[in-house]
């Protein structure tokens, strides 16, 4: 790995000392425009924009926007040069939902392009937190994690160590650079010991493979949904200089790690995180992810035991908690090759006709069907009563699942409506959107 950090490094004082030692490595590729940056030109940048922007002081809360690119990693750095703490919004915000979401979360400032907004006045404080993380949202609203300097050193230190990732290679960057997974995964890389990203926010499928040929690409951190896309792609026949391909964010189905291997002769490797905890486990071999029994083994520094409700607990110096643990949304177990299992997540109960029901249990249900890829199940309320919904991603018939269904499930616990999409809709995290599922349903 590269530099020793020590407890009290600042992240762009890492980054800084990674600049001096090795000012000529290219840090940047910029895929659209085909540009790319070394270390040294990248803090050029860096220094230009916190020039620009003298306002903004010690401890001021700054939120932005925009692209994979090397301007989005450019702000990153100048706010943390500035001593001010970093909040990344979701790409695919509009302006208007980017002031919101500032404005809720009590930001100081709105970077935008080539301007910042004062949203309110700040005074000058130290303080340790460099970077703050939106959650997906998917087990409720959005909530901002503050995530210290050590935090984030650690958590990327962690990934280096248990993934193998080299300063010499270089990092196919598609997954948003502002979410956990981009954060620990490409960034932190970067800082840490100068590995390469390559960059692009919008692409099609059949750009990938001409991109890792002409950058010579070694490292591919992503998500189901587009190797799903690689794998049903005819002329995509070779991925050429990958060594190692990740999937997070979303579930992974085994019959898709297997028949990538068979087409392209490169395994998968399962990763599984959360934005409260940074990177939890790993599958280093890519065995656990074909078999589709496990995600793999927990990351170097990192602990994991379960509640007396199969709860996931987690202890790493990564966990944004003074405490260093955290009790994560998902149940898992061990299977005997002391891999983590995931069992579902944790989820609300329902009351449906004065009657409970557990949202993971109708999920997993579903999830046993033959045929069905993947699943989502909630809760739409009309006339004053909630009804149970599932949206389902098959080849298969609705008079299929729904047999099915009978045949595993109560009347009283079966869904009101089951929709068969053709392609379920997904966040640029990568994680079913249930928000626009929910759209399809008339009841």
């Amino acid at each position: 790995m590269g530099l020793k950090v020590s407890a009290n490094s600042t992240v762009f004082q890492v980054w800084l000392s990674q600049v001096k030692r090795t000012p000529q490595r290219k840090g940047v590729i910029d895929l659209a425009s085909g540009k790319d940056w070394t270390l040294s030109a990248l803090q050029e940048r860096v220094s230009q924009a916190a020039t620009d922007f003298s306002m903004i002081k010690p401890g001021a809360r700054i939120a932005f926007g925009g692209a994979n690119d090397s301007e989005w990693l450019v702000r990153f750095l100048a706010i943390q040069m500035k001593g001010g703490i970093a909040l990344a919004l979701d790409p695919m915000l509009n302006f208007s939902q980017r002031l919101e979401l500032a404005q809720q979360h009590e930001i100081h400032f709105l970077w935008e392009k080539e301007k910042v907004i004062a949203l309110q006045k700040q005074r000058e404080i130290k303080s340790s937190i460099a970077f703050e993380k939106l959650t997906s949202g998917s087990t409720g609203v959005p909530k901002r994690i503050p995530w210290s300097h050590t935090n984030l050193l650690k958590d990327g230190e962690q990934i280096l160590s248990t993934m193998g990732i080299r300063p010499s290679d270089r990092q196919l960057g598609l997954i948003p650079l502002g979410h956990s997974y981009g954060m620990g995964s490409l960034v932190m890389p970067l800082i840490l010991q100068g590995t390469c990203m390559a960059l692009a926010s919008a692409f099609v499928p059949t750009e990938i493979p001409d991109w890792i040929q002409k950058h010579q690409l070694t490292f591919f951190p992503t998500v189901p949904v587009v190797l799903q896309s690689l794998l049903e792609t005819p002329s995509i026949q070779k991925l050429g200089s990958l060594r190692t391909i990740v999937s997070a964010g979303a579930r992974l189905e085994p019959s898709v790690a297997a028949s990538f291997y068979k087409k392209f002769g490169k395994k998968i490797h399962n990763f599984y995180g959360s934005t409260e905890t940074g990177g939890i486990a790993y599958d280093r071999t890519g065995s656990a992810t074909a078999r589709g029994e496990a995600i793999g083994k927990p990351l170097k520094g990192v602990k994991i035991r379960f509640d007396c409700h199969n709860r996931i607990i987690v202890k790493s110096p990564a966990v944004a908690r003074r405490s260093q643990f955290f009790k994560v949304a998902d149940l898992g177990q061990w299977n005997h090759k002391g891999e983590l299992v995931l069992m579902g997540r944790v989820r609300p109960m329902i009351n449906v006709g004065g009657k409970k029901i557990d949202l993971a249990e109708i999920e997993g249900v579903l999830r046993s069907i033959h045929g069905i890829r993947e699943v989502w199940v909630g809760v739409v309320e009309q006339k004053g009563r909630e009804h149970l919904i599932a949206a389902v991603e098959t080849d298969q018939s609705i008079s299929w699942v729904m047999k099915g269904i009978a045949s595993r499930l109560p009347d009283w616990k079966t869904p009101k409506k089951v929709l068969n999409l053709a392609l379920f809709p997904r966040t640029s995290r990568g994680k079913v959107d249930g928000e626009k599922i929910r759209e399809f349903f008339v009841l």
